[in-house]
């Protein structure tokens, strides 16, 4: 289980680095960080990665957005 504490970005990414195979949304990470964190802090941070190429995002057709570890 990845560390809870540090800032939502460290967390991410250690959650997303312990499981590279998944895909995940806003409310799994929120609940897999015992709520430390507000979803839409998290949003936020998964923002920032995105651009910095450490994560990727996957979208469904009804706009639900996926994310997991960039290779």
């Amino acid at each position: 289980m990845p560390k809870k504490k540090g800032t939502a970005s460290e967390f991410i990414l250690d959650l997303l680095k312990a499981h590279p195979d998944y895909e995940m949304q806003v409310s799994d990470i929120y609940e897999e960080g015992e709520r430390r964190w507000t979803q839409a802090n998290i949003s936020n941070a998964l923002a920032r990665l995105l651009e910095k190429g450490l994560v990727t995002r996957v979208s469904d057709p009804d706009r639900k957005a996926w994310w997991s570890i960039a290779g």
